[in-house]
């Protein structure tokens, strides 16, 4: 038993729950979010504290986003002054820009965290409401001791992953790449959130699944409301992260296109690869690839909980329930068909793979265009003259 409150702006003293499992599991991750500046929240043993505006965590949090802010403003003037004024050719510009769009996310971040920690809050006593009311405290969190080791190699990871990439690019100053450790560590966190939380849900879909199954589809009217419950669960991951995920995805979308155009120039126009490309191949691999996780964990979700799971109770052997007892299946897929689970940005984008083959596609056609615009420069008109 543990010690938590039900509402985070909550007045009303401690009540006595059963732990918070979902909690205790990504707590790692919590603290890291907060050690970077990125969550205002502090907690106790258990459970989130009511917010306060005076607080340490909130002090700190604040303390730290301006130092970071200064440092990567700094960061973003050296990298201005010694690659991008003297920069050769437009296509070194867009690859210094490439580049430093990773420091927006010490800007952007902060701020989409602080704006989406309420609803993150609630989505964790959401999860504490479900787990008691709904499954009986018998969720566990199976990923609770991979997020501890992961939690803690993600600082040093970001700091060697910079290092390296440092060196492919033309050796920059170590303390101009440290804000990026720090973009890249939260940014990391996130994502590792993301795909934890997604996890879990559908790891509690199968599990819901195998009750009814044991149960001989059975009480069908009990586990249409648990359903319920876990469909807005999963609907609600959207909603906790809504801010912080469009704005990650736009960063690393731009990222993608610019570090493209930028190694298909280089390649095209050097005889050589230099190592400039290849940090820029690392980079636009990773933007590429966290765009697909990013979306790809919320489509494998949804169609666990939704299509996948109405499938396996179709195709289950149902000729020895009496007739209420398929009607109450039949209501149970219906309740499905009405109420898919649907994970979203707020109502303004649904997360699914059609989302990351539009994203592609949208890229291609950017890049055209700048090639395009690039075909039609002066610069490129001054050197077809001169040869």
């Amino acid at each position: 038993q543990a010690w938590v409150t039900k509402s985070v702006f909550s007045i009303r003293p401690y009540i006595k729950v059963p732990k918070n499992k979902y909690f205790e599991g990504i707590k790692p991750l919590i603290i890291l979010q907060r050690t970077l500046g990125r969550f205002p929240y502090s907690f106790n043993k258990h459970g989130f504290n009511p917010f306060k505006l005076l607080s340490f965590t909130t002090l700190y949090t604040v303390v730290f986003f301006s130092v970071q802010s200064a440092w990567t403003i700094y960061t973003m003037f050296v990298i201005a002054k010694l690659k991008i004024y003297n920069a050769p050719s437009y296509d070194e510009v867009l690859y210094w820009i490439s580049i430093g769009l990773l420091l927006l996310l010490n800007f952007t971040t902060p701020i989409t965290k602080w704006i989406d920690a309420r609803r993150h809050v609630q989505f964790v006593n959401s999860w504490q409401d479900f787990q008691v009311n709904y499954m009986k405290c018998e969720l566990q969190m199976t990923l609770a001791q991979p997020i501890k080791i992961i939690a803690i190699l993600i600082l040093p990871a970001a700091l060697v992953f910079m290092i390296l990439e440092t060196y492919l690019l033309n050796n920059l100053p170590f303390l101009v790449i440290l804000p990026f450790v720090s973009a890249i560590s939260a940014a990391s966190t996130t994502l590792i959130h993301w795909c934890v939380t997604l996890y879990e849900l559908r790891v509690v879909s199968r599990h819901l699944l195998s009750k009814i199954i044991m149960n001989g589809c059975r009480q069908m009217s009990r586990y249409r409301r648990t359903w319920l419950e876990l469909s807005k669960l999963v609907s609600a991951v959207g909603e906790a992260h809504a801010y912080t995920g469009m704005m990650m995805s736009v960063i690393f979308f731009i990222s993608i296109i610019l570090s493209t155009y930028t190694i298909l120039s280089s390649l095209f126009e050097s005889e050589t690869v230099s190592n400039n490309v290849w940090g820029l191949i690392m980079g636009a691999i990773i933007g590429f690839l966290c765009n697909f996780i990013l979306y790809d964990a919320a489509y494998r979700t949804t169609q666990e909980v939704g299509p996948n799971f109405s499938s396996k109770i179709l195709n289950l052997d149902l000729t020895h329930l009496s007739q209420g007892e398929i009607n109450e299946i039949s209501l149970l897929i219906q309740t499905m068909s009405a109420h898919p689970p649907l994970i979203e940005y707020l109502g303004f984008v649904t997360i699914n793979r059609n989302l990351f083959l539009s994203t592609i596609s949208n890229a291609v056609t950017y890049l055209v265009v700048l090639v395009q615009f690039k075909a039609s420069s002066p610069m490129d008109a001054n050197n077809e003259e001169v040869q």
